[in-house]
């Protein structure tokens, strides 16, 4: 009897386990996508907050991983931008105590002036993420707008909090290297996003400037990845997305494309799938 137990123990713990890390036999984004909203709704604040530590906390103190690239999605303010990311940075320490926004921003100063190179020693550090979305539907007056205009528009405003947050604060620069674009590419081009991802590459501020001795060059500037091939209608589809990823976005030498899998999969496998 107890042998029985334990069996549907395991089974339920395999079950449970599954959902959490996402491993059912389902492809493409949105299965990824229906995952993640589901945990919003069964997450108090208190898991979701000790979710955040864990997930900086536990690859780390394994002494296996040498620097891990935490991704964020920027807010529409500059000193909420700020306010966000000291949040996980002092709350990986101190998940027990209450955020207290003020104090900890005055501490983050504090820091700051008196060891310049501690948070650009940190081995974690955060990449922003413009999520992707399908395009609204307009009336027939709007007929003259752009494709994605509201997404344009959201993007903007939230690419000019970051240019702001970031000419005021030198903590801001040490711990954001880079821009992303995520989620669902499905019906979103990456031309959406191209005046905003030149307009941050090419952000220079005199805050960006690292500590000499880390980072010998003169300007340190943003990277860019940007996911694109990876959950497409058909491999020509996904060889696009990856096409104007690089042409719209103006990559350079370094600059990532995520997943990009429609460059690799195997045609015939894919379309066996289909």
């Amino acid at each position: 009897f107890e042998q029985t137990l334990f069996y549907l123990y395991l089974l339920l713990k395999t079950a449970f386990r599954g959902e959490m890390i996402q491993v059912n036999r389902q492809v493409g984004f949105q299965n990824f996508a229906d995952y993640e909203e589901r945990k919003d709704l069964a997450w108090s604040d208190t898991y979701r907050w000790e979710a955040y530590r864990m997930a900086l906390n536990a690859p780390l103190k394994t002494g296996h991983v040498q620097s891990l690239e935490a991704r964020l999605t920027p807010v529409k303010d500059r000193e909420a931008m700020v306010q966000k990311i000291l949040g996980y940075d002092y709350g990986k320490w101190f998940a027990d105590q209450p955020f207290q926004a003020l104090p900890i921003l005055e501490q983050s100063r504090l820091d700051m002036e008196r060891a310049p190179e501690k948070f650009w020693k940190e081995p974690h550090f955060y990449v922003l993420h413009f999520p992707k979305r399908s395009d609204d539907p307009l009336p027939p007056r709007f007929l003259l707008q752009c494709r994605h205009y509201s997404l344009r528009e959201d993007v903007r405003i939230r690419a000019e909090a970051i240019a702001e947050a970031m000419s005021v604060s030198p903590y801001l620069c040490s711990r954001v290297r880079g821009i992303d674009g995520c989620a669902n590419e499905v019906n979103c081009r990456p031309e959406v996003f191209a005046t905003a991802f030149r307009f941050l590459r090419n952000f220079q501020s005199t805050e960006l400037q690292p500590p000499q001795s880390l980072l010998p060059s003169p300007m340190h500037r943003l990277s860019v990845t940007y996911h694109a091939g990876e959950d497409f209608y058909d491999i020509p589809d996904g060889l696009r997305a990856i096409d104007e990823a690089l042409y719209f976005l103006d990559y350079r030498r370094g600059d990532r494309i995520g997943h990009a899998l429609a460059l690799g999969v195997e045609p015939l496998v894919h379309y066996q799938t289909k």
